[in-house]
Formats: structure tokens, sequence, C-alpha cells
């Protein structure tokens, strides 16, 4: 499966920029049923599949024929686990911790593809359309 062995080494460069833990990298081809995402490639529909499941149920499934719309949902996933991680370890009392988080997500989004936190960008911003930031005692008078 030549399509999945490119993804593969993509997604294996944008990990070994950010040191990413092996463990945070979707399967290929094959699927551990934890709840990690799993990347496999359709030949008779010319598509790739992103599938996330958990004790024998799917709980997400997305099909792409464009490689680099699969790629910008594996760095995703990465940077969001990334940058929940981040933000517990920084976490600033009396703030949304999303504020942090989300920071987090695009700036590691940015070095690997301006385009890819551009739309990350505007999926953030939807997200706080219909859920925005908490006010929090601290940020009232910002």
């Amino acid at each position: 499966m030549k399509q999945l062995t490119a993804v593969t080494k993509q997604v294996e460069a944008i990990a070994a920029l950010w040191g990413v833990n092996p463990t945070y990298l979707p399967t290929f081809g094959w699927d551990e049923g934890n709840a990690r995402p799993s990347i496999f490639f359709h030949p008779h529909t010319q598509q790739y599949e992103y599938r996330l499941s958990e004790r024998g149920q799917c709980i997400q499934q997305r099909f792409t024929s464009e490689a680099d719309e699969l790629l910008f949902w594996i760095a995703a996933a990465i940077t969001h686990q990334l940058a929940c991680n981040y933000e517990v370890r920084h976490r600033q009392a009396g703030q949304d911790s999303r504020r942090l988080l989300f920071a987090h997500q695009l700036a590691l989004l940015q070095q690997v593809d301006p385009v890819m936190a551009a739309v990350r960008e505007r999926e953030i911003e939807a997200i706080l359309q219909k859920f925005p930031y908490l006010a929090m005692p601290q940020e009232k008078s910002a």
C-alpha cells in the first residue's frame, strides 16, 4: 500500500519535529480498538479512512480522497493531545483552559503548515461561536 506508506512517512516526519510519543500517532492499516486513530486506504474507492473505535464500536469515521486532508486530521489530533498536555503543565488559575490549549495547538500546527493552522483556527472560531470562553473572575477586566 504505497498510499499508506507515503502518509506514514509524512506523519513520522511531523512527529519527529515535535518529539511526539509514538502512542500519540495513529496506526496504519490496523485498528487497536482503544480509541487510538487508525488509518486505512481503500483501493476500490481510492479513499483514506480515519477511524476511531473503542471496544468494538466505531466512535468516529471520516473518509477523504485527499492525502492533505487526512494529514490535517492526523496533525490536528496529535496537536490536540500535545496542547492538552501543555495546558495541564502550564495551567493558569482563573482562565478558561481552552485559551492556552487552542493557542498552543495553533502554534504547533503553524510550525508544520500555515494552511493547517488556518483551517484549525476557523474550526476553533466555530467552536467558540457555540461555546464561548468562560468568563472567569480574572478575565472579566481583560
